[in-house]
């Protein structure tokens, strides 16, 4: 009896209506002035009813209260924080009228992954941080240890830098099964190399809407690409406006010495693209003049403990990982020598206090 009854709640989860879906979006189509303010999505509804160049809405419930009016019918997705609606489904009296139950695919994985925020981008810490992490990735598109935490796939590229990009480029399409996340472009924003993927928009559009897409439609979470321009970024934005299908949370990378830096860059990414974030690297950098990581253990240890505390603490956080990828100099890695690092025990005190 247990087990029809649980059958029946997903089902019933899973469905939504012709008139207004949840955890659904539709992205483009938008007429001029968008978004609006408003306070609801019946209030949404309503504006849509009162326009007459208004097709479809779309409504917002984590960024703000902001509604999209369309003036087109465009494909949905998957999207935590969205309802949308048709107009021709509202009624003079605003009701809707008696809905035809449709089916979207649930998503396969929740915000935070294995609700632990914390984890790790770079796998040569993991047999130390393990047991306190709840998911991890290594740039590639087949990230694999033992263990609880999530290894999440990325498309870094689009296979024009060198042979490694092209190989995970190449793993990427040979993915079978739905990943609960997949991550997008390794800061395309910055000229290829050091760490970075360097891809136009136009290409970075077209690779998405053809690898990225159908996993957002199967039900994997999907992830922005990460910006190397952090809250400087201008890239992100034309990059939205070129795909076809958005992604439900937005990556942030992080290179800052300090608090007040921090909150600076989650503050620009959630004002402008109010999806939840996940945080794919950090660091203790100073970035005013340049780019100097680090290099005071003190000063390293009390930046873990500050970015942990704030992270564990920030609501639009949902996910964030400590950076042990290139050009952080000697101090700051995870790892020295085959051992945890100093600031390797930092991290692993500063996220066992919560995980």
């Amino acid at each position: 009896m247990r087990t029809r009854q649980l059958l029946v709640f997903l089902v019933l989860t899973a469905c939504v209506y012709a008139d207004w879906e949840e955890h659904t979006g539709r992205w483009g189509g938008d007429l001029p002035n968008m978004p609006i303010r408003v306070n609801s999505a019946s209030q949404c509804e309503r504006r849509c009813k009162t326009n007459p160049k208004c097709q479809t809405w779309d409504y917002d419930s984590c960024g703000g209260s902001d509604c999209w009016l369309k003036s087109s019918i465009p494909d949905s997705y998957y999207d935590n924080c969205r309802s949308n609606g048709l107009r021709r489904n509202i009624r003079d009296d605003n009701t809707t009228a008696s809905p035809t139950p449709t089916f979207q695919p649930s998503p396969v994985g929740g915000l935070t992954p294995n609700g632990i925020k914390a984890g790790i981008a770079g796998g040569d810490a993991y047999p130390w941080l393990q047991d306190h992490l709840g998911w991890w990735y290594d740039w590639s598109a087949t990230p694999s240890k033992a263990g609880r935490p999530i290894a999440v796939p990325m498309l870094w590229g689009v296979g024009q830098v060198d042979d490694t990009d092209r190989q995970r480029l190449s793993d990427f399409k040979n993915i079978r099964d739905t990943p609960k996340y997949i991550l997008g472009y390794e800061e395309p924003d910055c000229k290829s190399g050091s760490g970075s993927a360097g891809i136009s928009v136009w290409d970075a559009a077209r690779t998405w809407d053809e690898l990225v897409a159908p996993f957002g439609r199967q039900g994997s979470l999907i992830i922005s690409p990460s910006m190397c321009k952090q809250a400087d970024e201008d890239w992100l934005t034309p990059f939205k406006n070129a795909v076809k299908f958005d992604w439900n949370i937005t990556a942030v990378h992080i290179n800052k010495v300090d608090m007040d830096g921090v909150r600076k860059d989650l503050d620009h990414y959630w004002n402008v693209y109010k999806k939840p974030i996940w945080v794919t690297e950090f660091a203790c950098v100073n970035d005013v003049n340049g780019f100097v990581p680090c290099t005071d253990q003190n000063q390293i240890n009390r930046y873990i403990n500050d970015i942990v505390d704030l992270m564990e603490a920030d609501s639009r956080v949902y996910a964030y990982g400590y950076s042990n990828g290139w050009g952080l100099g000697e101090v700051w890695p995870l790892t020295r020598w085959g051992q945890l690092s100093d600031s390797g025990r930092t991290y692993l005190n500063a996220i066992s206090k919560y995980h």
